[in-house]
């Protein structure tokens, strides 16, 4: 669980507590989340988990599926808009790489937050082009939330 903020968790978990959708759209491997996510006992906070995949051939990896890495609009637009029935107006994302461009395209100003931990370049360019939200704490975060 490395690369799992928990104090940002905890505010996912609440979320999740208050009856919000909270779901994973990563181009990270769904194995390695999965078991990030068992460690840090919060299983049952996000679903879905929509990430690139392990292959498998009998009982052995056998490669890797990368369908996310670069179709992350694609992928929001079919698993969370269509499947869930959600409009983007709802959505409020939480991103931290470059793959996330396309996903800070379609949602409106606001819905896209920005990691505390990404480098400071990245966090300017997403507010500036995006109008993204760019917390500094886990309480900055919940307040903003609280307020949507």
């Amino acid at each position: 669980v490395n690369r799992l903020d928990h104090e940002i968790s905890q505010v996912f978990q609440e979320a999740k507590d208050a009856g919000k959708a909270v779901a994973i759209l990563s181009v990270g491997l769904e194995f390695y989340i999965n078991q990030s996510l068992k460690a840090g006992g919060l299983t049952d906070t996000f679903d879905p988990v929509v990430a690139n995949s392990l292959q498998e051939e009998e009982g052995r990896i056998s490669g890797m599926s990368l369908h996310i890495y670069g179709n992350k609009p694609r992928y929001l637009q079919e698993q969370f808009i269509d499947r869930l029935g959600v409009t983007a107006e709802e959505i409020i994302y939480f991103g931290g790489s470059e793959q996330d461009h396309g996903v800070a395209e379609i949602l409106p100003p606001g819905n896209f937050i920005v990691s505390r931990h990404v480098p400071d370049e990245f966090r300017t360019q997403f507010v500036s082009k995006y109008q993204a939200f760019a917390p500094s704490s886990a309480e900055e975060l919940r307040d903003y939330l609280q307020q949507r």
